[in-house]
């Protein structure tokens, strides 16, 4: 049903392994969390290669027979069990830990700059506004605390001639002119 197939195409956006401006998969991205965890690389998982027509149905169609064969092995890649993300977290203590606010987490050791002279880069991606690249997440089900989906949209297309942490400082300073409670 739509609702399943909206689903399936959020989960792609917000672990970043989906681009808008492509319509595809970053399969490369993909295979990189493989191996990075020590899984085989999936056989079919070039079955996900070329572009959508960005449709929830089209992603659906490419991705869900991937989803289905190799179940223990996402959860494995993308820590999808309790004790893999308790690991991850332990490993990774430079990531935002859990429970822990994002305005508090980023404004610590000077992180909201990121790896350029940004101002906003840390909070714009722990918010989901954007990926990893600073590609703007358009396409949300789930709303950030305080503001709706209009306001983020309104903001991603009062941004869209920015480029990387400009634009996501751009888009940042967009919501937070909007109701700047809500990002403390």
């Amino acid at each position: 049903d739509e609702k399943t197939h909206c689903y399936v195409k959020c989960v792609w956006i917000h672990l970043g392994l989906y681009s808008k401006n492509t319509k595809s998969l970053r399969v490369n991205k993909i295979e990189k969390q493989f191996t990075s965890r020590g899984v085989a690389i999936p056989s079919d998982l070039k079955s996900m290669e070329g572009e959508t027509d960005g449709s929830c149905k089209a992603i659906y169609d490419k991705t869900i027979s991937f989803f289905n064969n190799n179940v223990a092995d996402l959860r494995t890649a993308f820590y999808g069990t309790i004790e893999e993300s308790n690991k991850w977290y332990a490993q990774n203590p430079d990531v935002k830990p859990k429970g822990t606010k994002i305005s508090k987490f980023c404004k610590a050791k000077n992180r909201e700059q990121g790896e350029s002279n940004c101002k906003h880069a840390c909070s714009a991606y722990y918010y989901r506004l954007v990926d990893e690249d600073f590609e703007p997440i358009h396409f949300r089900l789930l709303e950030i605390k305080g503001f709706s989906n209009e306001d983020i949209d309104e903001c991603t297309k009062q941004t869209s001639g920015g480029q990387g942490c400009q634009r996501s400082d751009a888009l940042y300073d967009c919501l937070k002119n909007k109701k700047s409670a809500a990002l403390e």
